[in-house]
């Protein structure tokens, strides 16, 4: 059977298109935006750093924030205004048109079959955007500290390994 978008059981065609919208069709920009965020504040943390004499503690410092603080708030901010007001009107619309009241006249459970797998794609647009854009700043924040040279690598995973140990990374 063909399933058209109305259809409550099609939650998996929701859910694709909710990812689509809110992660795919954005990729680009979105990564063009982290990447520029990221070097900025990274040069402006190396260069204080070097300024105060701290910059021993620079590349940890630039991990803890950027990709541990504020690559996944700003990603999760993006995606939840993104989204968030796309499905809001969606519900608004339906409300409207009275599709919200058919599905449960028909004894579907609206929030189950319509906003379920937004909501899903939603979180997966949060956590693959967000492991993209914190792989992108980790390799900037290597070429930034280090530069094209291969001599930084061991203590830039050293570093990495301390700032990333799995308290970190569970929070």
């Amino acid at each position: 059977r063909m399933l058209d978008e109305d259809c409550p059981k099609c939650k998996r065609k929701v859910a694709v298109k909710q990812i689509y919208f809110t992660a795919w069709q954005i990729l680009f920009g979105y990564t063009l935006f982290a990447a520029l965020f990221s070097l900025v504040l990274i040069e402006i943390v190396a260069a204080t750093a070097r300024q105060y004499g701290l910059s021993q503690h620079a590349l940890e410092l630039i991990l803890r924030v950027l990709v541990l603080e504020l690559i996944p708030l700003l990603t999760a901010l993006f995606v939840a205004l993104r989204s968030g007001a796309a499905i809001g009107a969606e519900v608004a619309l339906m409300r409207v048109s009275g599709q919200i009241e058919d599905l449960e006249e028909a004894g579907e459970n609206p929030l189950h079959g319509e906003f379920v797998p937004r909501i899903a794609a939603a979180a997966l647009s949060v956590a693959s955007l967000t492991t993209l854009s914190c792989a992108l700043a980790l390799w900037l924040a290597y070429f930034a500290i280090y530069g094209f040279s291969p001599w930084g690598y061991a203590e830039y995973t050293r570093i990495v390994g301390n700032v990333f140990d799995l308290p970190g990374l569970a929070g």
